[in-house]
């Protein structure tokens, strides 16, 4: 079993706040409640209907949803910002969701550095980001190391990054992303 509850990480960039786990104590105009979904599927009348329910304890195979949902509480409307998140060692990233049109989607394979006390994600300026992320591999061709850059898997994603358009004042924006346990 998994408690992933304590590892939902995430980084706001470019909206005024630094980062991440809203707080009472947080003055910024940015909130944001972080979860962590488990995701069942059942058949009720011949339709598959899914159900979200608390994910903290987590087992391999399983799917969870970890879902940020920001508003803006001022009246300001802020401009390009971006939402980040560590991929967890413990699961497999799967797909992704964002309510805001003209969000883009981005990953990393770099390796990622958390605060100890808070979890946060400290590192994430030094992160790469791509759309389609590499990777460097050596492989042996006619009997000598060679290096490659190959493009990154699933397997490969340390954290993702929505890259977005804005935040309006008043706003709210609720972004998404699946994940399977190893």
């Amino acid at each position: 079993m998994t408690n992933l509850k304590t590892i939902l990480l995430l980084t706001l960039a470019g909206f005024g706040a630094a980062s991440a786990q809203s707080t009472a104590a947080n003055s910024s105009p940015i909130k944001v409640v972080s979860s962590t979904l488990l995701v069942t599927q059942s058949v009720v009348n011949g339709k598959t209907v899914e159900k979200l329910t608390d994910g903290s304890q987590a087992l391999p195979g399983q799917t969870l949803e970890f879902r940020q949902n920001v508003q803006n509480t001022s009246k300001t409307n802020y401009g390009k910002g971006a939402l980040v998140q560590a991929i967890p060692g413990g699961v497999l990233y799967q797909s992704n969701q964002c309510n805001v049109p003209g969000a883009v989607a981005t990953f990393s394979t770099d390796p990622v550095q958390l605060d100890p006390k808070t979890k946060a994600l400290v590192n994430s300026n030094r992160i790469i980001f791509a759309e389609k992320p590499t990777k460097t591999v050596t492989v042996k061709e006619n009997g000598a190391e060679v290096k490659k850059t190959v493009a990154a898997t699933a397997e490969d994603y340390t954290a993702m990054r929505w890259n977005l358009p804005g935040l309006n004042a008043g706003a709210s924006i609720s972004c998404q992303m699946r994940v399977k346990v190893k």
